[in-house]
């Protein structure tokens, strides 16, 4: 196996050679996967699909085609914000293929699109990481045939899988940025998080921001530690931060109307009580589903007895199930992770991190 940076020093033809066997190992299963959407024209379905976003963003093309912008839904209730509502997602790039395509082919390429890049760039940010071609393409069939993925993208939550898409790259370029604190590369990385919130969804991003300030304070004790520079190991947080906040105001299009549109939302008028706003909370006798996804049933069973389980929550909504060899080979992450450096130290940190978040917003929703 050539070194990593004797690998970066190879002309861009033959690193595509190096790397072709290994992205055909991931982009062929998902090609088969897809394949009647690609070759048959098949279009994917799902309740909210079908009653919400495709209504949604016929009604928004139809608006523009008539030489108005949609700002308001008249169809909605006595009528209802549109550009406000930040999952019509109306600035979102894909929509561009909406001059060439139906709206539901539209939504159906997204689908394989997302699900391509989401195992793409996992594949680009492990090798950056590890150089292991090996490593990284085992980590980007674990993420992108994960749980949350799949669920979603076969209940037509294509927000939840546009925005789960770009988290590796968002993390792939704090990292370059990191190598290289170029104001270039801190665009690109806002920009990347910009694009989590046009894609529709906004826990997401948030979820994430934790988890780039965690890295950069690791990284500030690492640079501490060994340098004892404090400028120089302020600016990998800060840096981090900065990039956050560039990300919020790149997204200022959504996110303002988003704000004023939540001032009148019935949790500030004091509408929603808690058991609405926590019911597709994981109850906490289901973290065993991690492990065991059919272990109270199996959500696609048309028998009663065989429904996944007595709740409102629907089985994507809670699906955290990434398969059992990533949880065994964490495992030894734990064990090795004192031979193995500062830099395994930090997963096993961030593993602990996750988990932490994950037990409070059980409890504590």
């Amino acid at each position: 196996m050539l070194p990593g940076n004797a690998l970066d020093s190879l002309p861009m033809k033959k690193r595509i050679v190096l790397h072709a066997p290994y992205l055909l190992f991931l982009f062929l299963p998902i090609g088969l996967f897809h394949w009647k959407i690609v070759f048959a024209g098949e279009l994917i379905c799902g309740g909210d699909l079908i009653n919400q976003f495709i209504p949604w963003r016929k009604f928004a093309l139809g608006e523009l085609s008539a030489g108005r912008f949609p700002l308001w839904n008249p169809y909605v209730f006595c009528g209802a914000p549109f550009l406000a509502n930040i999952q019509t997602s109306l600035f979102y790039p894909w929509n561009l293929f909406h001059v060439f395509f139906s709206v539901e082919r539209v939504f159906s390429l997204s689908l394989v699109f997302h699900h391509l890049l989401a195992a793409g760039s996992m594949y680009l940010f492990l090798h950056h990481l590890w150089r292991s071609k090996g490593g990284a393409a085992f980590g980007a069939v674990v993420y992108a045939w994960s749980g949350f993925l799949i669920t979603h993208g076969h209940d037509g939550h294509l927000i939840h899988v546009r925005a789960y898409a770009l988290i590796p790259l968002a993390l792939y370029f704090q990292t370059r940025w990191r190598e290289n604190d170029s104001f270039g590369r801190l665009f690109v990385f806002a920009l990347v998080l910009a694009g989590m919130f046009y894609a529709g969804h906004t826990q997401i991003p948030l979820y994430i921001f934790y988890l780039l300030l965690a890295r950069g304070c690791w990284w500030f004790l690492l640079e501490w530690q060994g340098t004892h520079n404090l400028k120089s190991a302020l600016l990998l947080p800060a840096g981090t931060l900065a990039g956050i906040i560039l990300s919020l105001l790149l997204s200022a299009a959504v996110l303002f109307p988003l704000y004023e549109l939540s001032q009148h939302t019935a949790g500030r008028a004091g509408g929603a009580d808690y058991e609405f706003a926590t019911h597709d909370s994981l109850p906490p006798s289901h973290l065993i589903t991690f492990f065991a996804p059919f272990f109270y049933g199996d959500p696609t069973s048309s028998s009663r007895e065989g429904l996944f389980w007595e709740t409102r929550t629907g089985y994507h909504e809670i699906c955290g199930y990434v398969g059992l060899a990533p949880l065994l080979l964490l495992f030894f992450l734990f064990l090795n992770s004192n031979k193995q450096g500062a830099r395994s130290r930090f997963e096993r940190f961030e593993s602990i991190f996750f988990l932490f978040i994950t037990l409070a917003a059980l409890f504590f929703p």
